[in-house]
């Protein structure tokens, strides 16, 4: 299944999604008890700023290796990427535990995988 295909399927496991989206709320909310919101705004946009123009590129990259046209692609990947890169920086921000859910996200896009979803009780990847 590809990337667009697990990302639009209709199995796709919201509950996955919810439970993320709790922890990012968690880690904000313990993020913010030691450094000031405006501080935690600049250090995540700058994540973001910086996951965006590399993962922009390598996305843009494997698109042109691979001869095809799909600026959704490119632009979906560098999403991914910039989200792992925010949730990083707040684990971190937050001083999280290393066994931290969000930990094991960054090293999939560095090993070139991208998590795509949840569909039923797959983790899918590309």
């Amino acid at each position: 299944m590809g990337a667009s295909a697990s990302a639009e399927n209709p199995g796709f496991d919201s509950t996955w999604w919810d439970s993320e989206e709790q922890l990012r709320v968690a880690v904000t909310v313990e993020a913010l008890e030691d450094i000031h919101e405006d501080e935690l705004i600049l250090v995540l946009a700058r994540a973001g700023e910086q996951a965006a123009t590399t993962a922009g590129q390598a996305a843009a990259a494997a698109v042109a290796l691979a001869r095809i046209s799909d600026e959704d692609f490119v632009c979906a990947a560098t999403g991914g990427a910039v989200q792992v890169s925010h949730q990083r920086a707040l684990m971190e921000a937050a001083a999280a535990p290393a066994d931290h859910p969000f930990v094991h996200k960054l090293p999939l896009f560095e090993a070139v995988r991208w998590p795509i979803a949840v569909v039923g009780e797959s983790f899918h990847l590309f």
